[in-house]
């Protein structure tokens, strides 16, 4: 179906940017109101598939803003449609079809051009609408390592333009839908520091105890329970460090568990739980390494930022994360799921203050080299400006 879009003569055009996880604050939300926030050649408009935090931050950030409700069969949307019955099936593929009815009206009452979609949810619950009003749809895709199947091929679809946040585009999409849609997918890291935040620090000055630190979600997806024994295992074998645990939970039985494995170990003392924090720019910048033990990324802002603070690195080779970390170089990439691999990095990393100072200089001009803020933002504008201007 061709696309056609109707701006007005010397007005921006109009982007709804869509998320449909209305009670998540994670990365694609993020990653959202960024690119809202440094339009400057299109207007932007933040759209929830329903009422939370999205919706509240942009309000609070005064970013013109909607909430289009979610039919209560779509709101459990994932693996637990796929697997259940045949009844809450057919509930949710008409939940589908009411959200595309709602969003083609709001298209219409807002004057929309440009769609962007945050994830493939997004696409399902709005893209059919926003073709059959012959709006162009922009796809940031940022979840690498993990499939939706048909689901995503059904995004790759209706999508006009798919951008993907790595250049690990085997991790994000299946070969078929590379090979049939090649021509729409482009590679676009997300930047999330400004040239001037980044520090130059000495580790060669630094001796005897370092400070550790894990950022995010403490989930069993990011390797939390990897990092405490690999951190106990390290001290026993020397290390002199303590590790600070920084974030909230969205799995508080784990948390649970996971915080009694660390209070049962010989390491407990040097283990501090933080829990959310406002200051994690400040934290980063007073902390030695950086441990991401993830078993699933995307891009990680966390790895970026850390790098910014002039933090080393130690991360899992999941998601896009070689984009920023090459072993030896930026950081040190250890595979998922081996704590005793953890262990030596932290090792290494402890003993070594001229290994992190190279590493640390080398990770500064890898983030200038293609993922900062102002260029990735640069390249969103003009994207969003010839989607439009060719529809």
């Amino acid at each position: 179906m061709k696309q056609v879009s109707t701006p007005r003569p010397g007005e921006r055009a109009r982007v709804a940017m869509i998320d449909a996880y209305p009670t998540r604050m994670g990365g694609a939300q993020r990653t959202l109101l960024q690119i809202a926030g440094g339009a400057e050649r299109f207007a932007p408009i933040v759209v929830s598939f329903g009422a939370g935090p999205l919706d509240d931050r942009a309000a609070a950030l005064g970013y013109e803003h909607a909430v289009i409700e979610q039919p209560a069969s779509v709101a459990r949307f994932g693996d637990s449609i796929r697997t259940g019955s045949m009844r809450g099936k057919v509930a949710a593929v008409l939940g589908v079809v009411s959200s595309n009815v709602a969003f083609a009206r709001f298209i219409g009452a807002h004057r929309v051009d440009v769609v962007y979609c945050s994830n493939t949810r997004s696409i399902l619950l709005a893209g059919a609408a926003a073709r059959l009003r012959r709006r162009p749809i922009v796809w940031y895709l940022q979840t690498l390592g993990t499939s939706l199947g048909i689901a995503d091929r059904i995004a790759a679809t209706l999508a006009s333009r798919i951008l993907v946040i790595s250049s690990r585009t085997d991790r994000a999409l299946s070969p078929s839908i590379v090979r049939r849609h090649r021509a729409k997918i482009a590679v676009v890291p997300l930047g999330v520091v400004d040239d001037d935040q980044i520090l130059d620090r000495d580790h060669r000055g630094s001796s005897g105890r370092i400070r550790v630190a894990f950022v995010g979600d403490v989930c069993r997806l990011k390797g939390v329970h990897d990092l405490i024994e690999a951190f106990d295992l390290a001290t026993r074998d020397g290390l002199h460090a303590t590790l600070e645990i920084i974030g909230g939970s969205s799995e508080p039985d784990y948390l649970a568990t996971v915080r009694g494995d660390a209070a049962a170990r010989a390491s407990h003392e040097a283990v501090a739980w933080l829990g959310p924090r406002e200051d994690v720019a400040e934290r980063l910048s007073a902390i030695d390494v950086l441990v991401l033990p993830s078993y699933r990324e995307g891009l990680p802002r966390v790895i970026a930022e850390a790098m910014a603070a002039g933090a080393f690195v130690i991360a899992t080779d999941v998601g896009g994360t070689t984009d920023l970390v090459t072993d030896g170089e930026s950081g040190l990439l250890v595979p998922p799921g081996e704590p005793a691999m953890i262990a030596a990095a932290l090792l290494r990393a402890g003993r070594d203050a001229d290994l992190r100072q190279r590493c640390t200089a080398a990770a500064a001009q890898r983030l200038r080299g293609g993922f900062l803020r102002a260029q990735c933002m640069a390249r969103f504008n003009e994207e969003f400006v010839q989607i439009d201007g060719a529809a």
